[in-house]
């Protein structure tokens, strides 16, 4: 390894200013890789000029992630508001569309009352509906019939393969 130390007027201390002065000797004497670290050293932001290649990296990510992370939570709040705002109104609309259910079912029971004929048929309505089949009648009936068809498709099943079976002996 030859030197060139006749080029060499001051040393400087600080290696900023030696890769200014002479940035060829720097090379020769640190070797590429030195060489790198120091232009590195040198090319930083004087801010974060303590801080070490990864520090910066993990510096830059967690910015990245942080506005990334921003940038969700700002369109999570738009999505959680424009929810609200539908809620609210169709809220609104549903309380809205009772109230005028209810005044017309009070005007209607006000007619009814004042006209004898339509409050007796209402009152036969409402007796049909009682007296019609309850629900568990209505659902063993619908069992039972699911279960005869079901024993029907047996059968006939039982004796598709009775004749096959004749059919091959």
């Amino acid at each position: 390894m030859f030197l060139a130390l006749a080029n060499i007027g001051t040393i400087a201390f600080s290696p900023s200013a030696l890769m200014a002065s002479h940035p060829v000797i720097a090379f020769e004497l640190a070797g590429h890789s030195l060489g790198h670290i120091l232009h590195g050293f040198l090319k930083r932001n004087r801010k974060k000029r303590g801080l070490s290649r990864s520090q910066m990296r993990k510096m830059a990510n967690r910015r990245r992630r942080q506005f990334v992370d921003n940038i969700i939570m700002h369109h999570q709040r738009l999505a959680n508001i424009n929810r609200q705002v539908v809620v609210s109104n169709a809220r609104e609309r549903a309380l809205a569309r009772r109230e005028k259910m209810k005044k017309q079912i009070d005007m209607r029971n006000f007619d009814s009352r004042s006209n004898s004929q339509s409050f007796e048929k209402e009152q036969d309505i409402k007796k049909r509906w009682r007296g019609g089949i309850s629900l568990k009648e209505r659902g063993q009936k619908i069992r039972g019939m699911t279960d005869a068809r079901r024993t029907r498709a047996r059968s006939r099943w039982l004796t598709i393969v009775a004749d096959k079976k004749s059919a091959i002996s």
